[in-house]
């Protein structure tokens, strides 16, 4: 009874394994530009630019802009204001 049990689970595995097979194609780009800008010892500005395109820079997916201004009281303290723009 057991070992009928194991089958049925095995076959059961078996099927679902092949239930999720889906040959695509999908090749994507990543780009990120994270320049930063120092203004004296205590202040700098940073921006995150991401450009994502997919079918290998063929489409537009998503374009993220991140700009902020940080106060660096210390070598512990790092205060930022900033901004988040995401375009999908």
């Amino acid at each position: 009874m057991k070992n009928c049990i194991k089958l049925i689970l095995l076959l059961c595995a078996v099927h679902m394994s092949n239930a999720q097979e889906q040959n695509r194609s999908h090749s994507n780009s990543w780009n990120s530009f994270i320049p930063t800008v120092k203004i004296d010892n205590s202040f700098y500005v940073t921006s995150e630019f991401q450009f994502r395109r997919t079918h290998f820079l063929q489409e537009w997916e998503q374009f993220i802009a991140r700009p902020a201004i940080h106060f660096k009281k210390n070598k512990t303290y790092d205060f930022a204001l900033g901004y988040s723009y995401i375009r999908n």
